[in-house]
C-alpha cells in the first residue's frame, strides 16, 4: 500500500480504536477491512475468486463432494495431527510428480510431498486447474476449505447481516466513523460497505470455527493468513499455534504485516516462516512482529532449481507475469517492436486463466523470439537462473532474481506499485523500466 493509505489505516487503529469497532466474539474484522481497502485502492489489480458459476458447475460440485467426503474421513478418524491450510497456486506438476511449493519441511515425508496423517486444507481460485490433480487430492485426502465452507458461510451471512447492527447498536455509527476518517484521506467506501465486509468476516469465522470444531489440531501452518484471517480467529478460538509460510513479498509495505497497536483479537499468526534472512529483517523493520516470532525456513523451489541442469536455450529475458494482462500484452508488443537477438521468455501468472494465457500467446504472432510457457520443464526459479535478466510488474520473483543474478529489472507501468519502495532501497539490484527499449539499453550498457 502506499504511504498516504498506510497512514490513514495507522491513524485509524492508533487514535479510533477500529480493532475494538470492529470486534466480533474473541476476534475483529479489521484486518478483513484492510484487504479491502487495499484492493479498492489498487484498481489495476485483479483478485480472482471462486465463481458461483464455477461452484455449480459439474467440476465444482464434484471437487465439493470429494473435500466434504475427505472431512468425514478426517473427523471420523478422530486422530490428531498438525493441519496445513495452504494455496491451490502452490501445487505444481514436477516431471511427472505433484508437489506442493508451499509445503514447510516440519509437515513433508520428503520435499514438497506431504507426511502421511497431516490435515491437509487447500483454497482454490482456479477450480479447473485442479483437474489434473484429481488423484493427489484423492491419495493426500484433501480439502478444498474454499469450497466446503461456502454454503455454510453464505447461509450465515444472510441471517447474521441484518441482525448485526441490532446486535451491536453502535456498529454502523462505527462504520460511519471510518468511512469519514478514510474518506478525509481520500479513500473512499460508504459505511455500508464497511459493513458488509465485517458481516463476511463474522460469518466466515463462525463457518470456520464450525468446520474445525471436530478437527484435532495439534499446530498449523497458513499460506497467506491476511487473507484468511477467517481461519486464523477460528484456530486461535481452538488454542492452536499458527504458524504463516511465506508466499510473496512481506514486510513495511505490506498490509497484512503493518499494525500500529497490538490487540490479543488480531487474527494474525504467532510465527511467520520466511524465505531468508532479507525477509526476517524486513519484517523486523515493520516493526510488529518480534524477531522470536520469525524464523528462517526453506524454500523448495531453491532445492529444485539448484538441482536443475542449466536448459539449452538461446539467450533470453525472463519476463514472470503478475497477472496483469493488459500490460503484459502492451511489453510483449514493446519488445516485438525492438531489433535485439534476445529472446523473451513469458511465465503466466499461476493466477492466469487459460483464456488469459491464450490472448498472451495471440499477442506474440509470429516473432520467433518471444515465448509464452504454457507448460514448463523446469522452475521458474531455474528460469531465472538460466536467464540474461529477469523482469517483473511486481512479485517475489524480483527477490528470487536478486538472489541469483544479484539484479532485477521492474517494468515501471503502474502508480503505487510497491517495487518502487525496494528501488529506493536497493538501486543497485532494482532497475525501474518503463518500456523493453528502456530495459534493453540498460541492460546493455
Amino acid at each position: 500500500m502506499n504511504n498516504t493509505a498506510l497512514t490513514c489505516l495507522a491513524k485509524l487503529e492508533r487514535e479510533h480504536g477500529v480493532i475494538e469497532l470492529f470486534a466480533f466474539g474473541r476476534s475483529t474484522s479489521w484486518i478483513a477491512l484492510k484487504n479491502f481497502l487495499f484492493e479498492r485502492s489498487v484498481d489495476h489489480l485483479s483478485f480472482p475468486k471462486v465463481q458461483i458459476r464455477e461452484f455449480l458447475s459439474l467440476q465444482g460440485l464434484a471437487l465439493f463432494l470429494k473435500s466434504l467426503f475427505h472431512y468425514l474421513i478426517l473427523i471420523g478418524r478422530r486422530m490428531e495431527g498438525a493441519a496445513f491450510f495452504g494455496a491451490g497456486s502452490g501445487i505444481f506438476d514436477y516431471h511427472g510428480e505433484i508437489l506442493d511449493s508451499y509445503l514447510p519441511s516440519a509437515l513433508e515425508q520428503r520435499p514438497g510431498l506431504p507426511r502421511p496423517g497431516l490435515h491437509y486444507f487447500l483454497s482454490a481460485t482456479r477450480l479447473n486447474a485442479f483437474a489434473r490433480y484429481s488423484k493427489y487430492l484423492d491419495i493426500h485426502r484433501v480439502i478444498i476449505f474454499s469450497l466446503l465452507v461456502a454454503p455454510l458461510r453464505g447461509a450465515i451471512y444472510c441471517v447474521l447481516r441484518p441482525c448485526l447492527p441490532i446486535l451491536n447498536a453502535k456498529l454502523s455509527a462505527n462504520a460511519t466513523l471510518a468511512s469519514q476518517v478514510l474518506e478525509n484521506h481520500g479513500i473512499t467506501v460508504s459505511a455500508r460497505q464497511i459493513l458488509k465486509i465485517h458481516a463476511r468476516f463474522a460469518a466466515g469465522y463462525m463457518a470456520y470455527a464450525a468446520l474445525l470444531a471436530f478437527v484435532r489440531i495439534t499446530e498449523s501452518y497458513i499460506v497467506s493468513a491476511y487473507s484468511y484471517s477467517e481461519i486464523v480467529a477460528a484456530l486461535k478460538r481452538k488454542g492452536c499455534k499458527v504458524t504463516e509460510i511465506q508466499h510473496g513479498l512481506v514486510g513495511s509495505m505490506h498490509r497484512g504485516y503493518n499494525y500500529a497497536v497490538k490487540s490479543d483479537r488480531l487474527p494474525v499468526p504467532d510465527m511467520v516462516q520466511v524465505y531468508n534472512d532479507f525477509w526476517r529483517n524486513e519484517l523486523v523493520e515493520a516493526g510488529f512482529f518480534g524477531q522470536n516470532a520469525i524464523e528462517v525456513g526453506r524454500r523448495l523451489k531453491y532445492v529444485l532449481a539448484e538441482a536443475e541442469a542449466e536448459d539449452a536455450r538461446a539467450p533470453y529475458i525472463l519476463f514472470s507475469g503478475q497477472g496483469l494482462l493488459k500490460e503484459e500484452i502492451k511489453f510483449i508488443r514493446d519488445f516485438s517492436s525492438t531489433d535485439t537477438k534476445l529472446h523473451l521468455i513469458t511465465v503466466p501468472h499461476p493466477i492466469q486463466s487459460p483464456e488469459d494465457v491464450n490472448t498472451l500467446c495471440e499477442a506474440v504472432g509470429n516473432d520467433p523470439r518471444i515465448h509464452v510457457l504454457t507448460r514448463k520443464t523446469c522452475t521458474t526459479e531455474r528460469l531465472i537462473m538460466n536467464s540474461v535478466a529477469h523482469v517483473s510488474i511486481f512479485s517475489s520473483c524480483h527477490f528470487d532474481a536478486i538472489h541469483y543474478k544479484g539484479k532485477t529489472f521492474v517494468l515501471d507501468v503502474i502508480d503505487q506499485n510497491i517495487m518502487h519502495h525496494y528501488a529506493l532501497l536497493h538501486p543497485g539490484e532494482i532497475a525501474l523500466a518503463s518500456s523493453a527499449q528502456e530495459m534493453l539499453a540498460k541492460i546493455h550498457a
